[in-house]
């Protein structure tokens, strides 16, 4: 019998009810909104949990399952409220933010990296509010842009880095939120999470297609650096 090599998200069964996926969105973001308080009350205990526990397990999940974060992530889940509720915008982002969206979340990857050793590392407070303010974000681009586009797809700093780890998984999970594709971003990672990445770096749009063979050929010096 022959195989889909490059499945898409509607040539996967669905591994759960869509129910159990919400409550453990909930939880997940329950357990978010807890880390968030403990960097601001006990912000030892809420550094200890994000460095040491919560941080690790994040590239091993995009590297083994990327689908189950994608799917439970709370910024993700805040993202996908306002379409939930039908009181989204549902606006299409232009080609311009379109193009820059890779520069917006590459360069909030970066400060994040560069200042988590003389910052970051230290400060439960800062962090905190980096967490609070990625939320709200998300929040906000689900309420005004159609689909994934307004956060997850486009800006969310671990976009490109999700796409890069995880774009040969040894588990595929369905995705959970878009019944129907709505087409609003190129070459969506949650519509073909296998064929998204070399959709991307053989894009017939050279800028499009360079960016991110930039950001792969980066990275390795960013890790190490």
């Amino acid at each position: 019998m022959q195989t889909e090599a490059f499945p898409n998200y509607t040539q996967l069964n669905p591994v759960v009810p869509a129910m159990v996926w919400w409550v453990l969105r909930g939880l997940t973001l329950g357990l978010t909104l807890l880390v968030i308080f403990l960097l601001f009350a006990a912000p030892e205990t809420g550094l200890v949990l994000i460095w040491q526990l919560l941080i690790p397990l994040l590239p091993l999940s995009f590297a083994v399952i990327p689908g189950l974060w994608r799917n439970i992530c709370p910024m993700a889940m805040l993202n996908q409220l306002p379409r939930q509720f039908g009181i989204s915008r549902e606006y299409t982002l232009s080609p311009t933010w379109r193009k820059i969206a890779l520069y917006v979340s590459v360069i909030l990857f970066i400060g994040f990296i560069l200042f988590r050793h003389p910052l970051l590392n230290h400060s439960g407070a800062v962090l905190g509010a980096i967490f609070s303010a990625a939320l709200l974000a998300a929040l906000l681009g689900g309420l005004v842009f159609k689909g994934r586009s307004g956060w997850c797809g486009t800006f969310c700093p671990l976009a490109p880095l999700q796409k890069a780890y995880g774009h040969a998984p040894l588990m595929l999970v369905r995705n959970g939120y878009c019944e129907s594709c709505l087409g609003c971003q190129k070459n969506c990672y949650d519509f073909n999470p296998r064929a998204a990445f070399f959709s991307d770096i053989d894009d017939s749009e050279a800028e499009w297609s360079e960016q991110r063979k930039f950001f792969i050929a980066f990275l390795p010096g960013l890790i190490v650096a």
